[in-house]
């Protein structure tokens, strides 16, 4: 369920069995913007991907995740979080895939921002998070395993959750806090004085100062 609060986001990690993703996701009926998305090498059929929507609605509503054109298994999870920077929600994206049991990515991140990363993993997996991370979900379906994590933010942030597959793909991404320098600005007169609005994408525009 998403809040109320302003500067709402939702995210959803969407974890597939397949090399040939043609992916889809909406919330509450509205599309979902691509983030990151990684496949697994060859033979591995495994697909991570991050999707967002900024200023959702808020309430209980209903994620629809379709891989067009072909049936595939698919686990997906969604978390939300208020007081996110609505102009730039994102640093630099990581992805990463391999054959091992060690999926491991380093994100760039900064005090204040969360990681957020998803894991699929090849068949039927037991995953786990690693060491300070919170797992989200963790979820399997017949040919795929997924997972999502979240760790507070720092320099650099490794994620690194457990799985006793081989065949995995792993992305994630910096989440960033709001910041009142980033909101839009405007600036009304009405022929004495002029009022300075911030312009917030989901709560409208805020009176933040005048001049004369």
């Amino acid at each position: 369920t998403v809040n109320s609060n302003a500067e709402r986001i939702i995210i959803v990690g969407v974890s597939l069995g397949t090399l040939s993703p043609n992916i889809k996701v909406t919330y509450g009926g509205s599309s979902m913007t691509f983030n990151a998305g990684i496949k697994g090498l060859t033979g591995n059929n495994s697909y991570a991907a991050i999707y967002y929507l900024l200023s959702p609605l808020s309430g209980a509503n209903t994620v629809v995740i379709t891989n067009n054109g072909s049936a595939v298994n698919i686990v997906g999870g969604a978390i939300s979080y208020s007081g996110v920077n609505q102009d730039v929600p994102w640093g630099t994206s990581m992805t990463s895939r391999a054959t091992n049991s060690t999926p491991t990515i380093t994100v760039a991140s900064a005090t204040g921002e969360i990681v957020v990363a998803v894991l699929a993993a090849e068949g039927i997996s037991t995953i786990a998070a690693g060491a300070g991370e919170t797992e989200q979900w963790d979820d399997n379906l017949t040919s795929i395993t997924g997972g999502g994590y979240t760790e507070a933010g720092a320099a650099s942030v490794v994620i690194s959750p457990t799985t006793t597959t081989t065949d995995w793909t792993l992305s994630g991404a910096s989440l960033k806090p709001s910041s009142t320098t980033s909101r839009s600005v405007m600036w009304i007169g009405d022929g004495t004085n002029m009022f300075r609005y911030n312009y917030d994408t989901s709560s409208g525009p805020t009176l933040a100062g005048t001049q004369a």
